[in-house]
């Protein structure tokens, strides 16, 4: 199994934007996805989700921060979803008090930088 961290960097003329990014990676999940995000409310990327969920039958798992999470059933109903298609997605949300990674860290819920 491999993990990918992408966070938004500074931007650069050459690099593709971090929605571009995560809609790639998402579309060539064969075995299983994993998706962590403050706050969900990207129809694409959400499509993209249940399309591999749904139609190729991989596992994907959603954490959200708990205070953007209130905003996610908000999207799949206006996506109007049955539970077919969102069979192999399981949910939770997170609270804490930061975030740490090798480039450091971010105090506080997942979406205030530090």
């Amino acid at each position: 199994m491999r993990i990918t961290l992408f966070t938004h960097t500074f931007k650069d003329e050459k690099a593709p934007h971090l929605k571009q990014v995560v809609r790639q990676k998402i579309q060539q999940a064969q075995q299983v996805a994993s998706v962590v995000m403050d706050l969900f409310a990207d129809g694409d990327i959400f499509q993209d989700i249940v399309d591999v969920a749904c139609k190729r039958r991989v596992p994907v798992y959603l954490i959200l921060d708990e205070a953007g999470v209130k905003y996610f059933p908000e999207m799949c109903q206006g996506l109007q979803l049955t539970d077919f298609q969102i069979r192999n997605i399981r949910v939770c949300s997170v609270t804490g008090v930061g975030f740490y990674m090798p480039m450091g860290s971010s105090k506080g819920p997942c979406h205030q930088g530090s």
